[in-house]
């Protein structure tokens, strides 16, 4: 049986595996690049040409900075006030050329500082530079055309360049944080993103080829006297007994197949059955109901102990709830709320104390014929008391 089961899970828990594995190779395509610069780490700014810096990632100690041309801001409706997210300052290559460096707000002050020892320096030959530097580490990459248009701008007016000479000035941006085209929280949300999803499909695969998923039926045949005779008792009840609303129903066991979700009971561990409706609610507004059928053990851990038997209507619960029925007439069947407590505090005394009800409830009268037993050819207790449904 567990291994018919395993076969019917294989190829759906492959599939979804796939799928994960997919979305994983992907993405991990995607961030290559940006991990492989990352591993090699930053390279020095001022031992590259203007020409090699695109696309590299770099870090520098930058000693001058000459002026900032743009700053990114952020502004909530019609509020007047603007955050400043990021500024862009203008500074000088190894090889005489000047590029962007864009920095975070956090940085500016020190940026800011920075170009007024650069201003002063430039001005005031008694000046004595004080040491401080704007550090970055980050990627090198081209301007958009807005970018590269304040960059254009500051070079025209605030350097008097004429558009020939601006010709030898490439547009390129270093930002500050940016693994390639990634910054550094980007990549590694990405990245734990990625090794979820690989993890995700390995584990699948595991799960699928070793049948982890039929684990609960393989403990409750470890636990028994003769797990080996189980087994084939077991087979022998697969074999024979028709599947039926994914359930396998005999005088000894109730299974339900639903491949990660299978599970196997005694018929004599089964103390309450019922049906469960939730209704789905968005913005108060009713999108939809989810039907199924609550099996409650009498011996399993309380977090084990309600199974379910997903159904597609109330129609479908009804006919679960019977077939159940036919062959544990001695469960409790329906549901009320109060009952709930006394299920969870002891289930051997909550189903004695539904049993002791029962049988202490009034006699029909004579004139009225008793109700019938479920008819059921196949099954020999068919003949025993009625089960009621509470």
């Amino acid at each position: 049986m567990l291994e018919q089961l395993k076969r019917k899970t294989m190829p759906g828990k492959l599939a979804l595996a796939a799928v994960w594995l997919v979305l994983g190779g992907v993405l991990f395509a995607y961030l290559l690049p940006s991990l492989l610069l990352l591993i090699r780490g930053p390279q020095d700014f001022y031992a590259l040409t203007t020409d090699q810096l695109e696309g590299s990632y770099v870090s520098a100690d930058i000693e001058v900075v000459y002026d900032w041309y743009a700053e990114t801001v952020q502004q909530y409706g019609s509020d007047p006030d603007t955050t400043t997210l990021s500024r862009e300052y203008l500074v000088p290559t190894s090889d005489g050329n000047v590029l962007g460096v864009q920095v975070p707000a956090s940085m500016i002050p020190t940026a800011e500082s920075v170009m007024e020892d650069t201003y002063l320096w430039l001005t005031d030959p008694d000046y004595v530079w004080n040491g401080e530097v704007l550090s970055v580490e980050g990627t090198v990459q081209a301007m958009d055309q807005e970018t590269q248009d304040l960059f254009y701008e500051a070079l025209v007016d605030g350097y008097g360049l004429t558009e020939e000479e601006l010709g030898s000035f490439r547009p390129l941006l270093l930002i500050h944080g940016d693994i390639g085209t990634l910054s550094r929280g980007e990549l590694m949300v990405l990245g734990l993103a990625d090794l979820a999803m690989l993890a995700a499909g390995v584990v699948l695969v595991v799960f699928a080829l070793t049948g982890h998923y039929q684990k609960p039926i393989r403990r409750y045949c470890a636990a028994q006297p003769d797990p080996e005779s189980l087994r084939e008792a077991l087979d022998r009840f697969y074999e024979d007994t028709p599947a039926e609303n994914r359930l396998r129903c005999s005088r000894d066991w109730v299974l339900y197949e639903d491949g990660g979700r299978s599970w196997l009971l005694s018929t004599r561990d089964i103390a309450w059955v019922y049906g469960a409706t939730v209704t789905h609610r968005t913005n108060g507004i009713r999108t939809g109901q989810t039907h199924s059928v609550k099996v409650c053990s009498l011996s399993e851990p309380r977090r084990l102990r309600r199974h379910t038997v997903r159904v597609r209507n109330p129609e479908q619960t009804r006919a679960v709830i019977d077939q159940i029925a036919r062959w544990v007439p001695q469960a409790v069947y329906g549901y009320e709320p109060a009952w709930d407590h006394l299920y969870d505090k002891d289930p051997r005394a909550f189903l004695d104390r539904m049993q002791q009800a029962r049988r202490e409830e009034p006699a029909p009268p004579a004139d009225q014929p008793a109700p019938a037993a479920p008819a059921d050819s196949a099954n020999p207790a068919g003949s025993g008391p009625s089960p009621k449904y509470m």
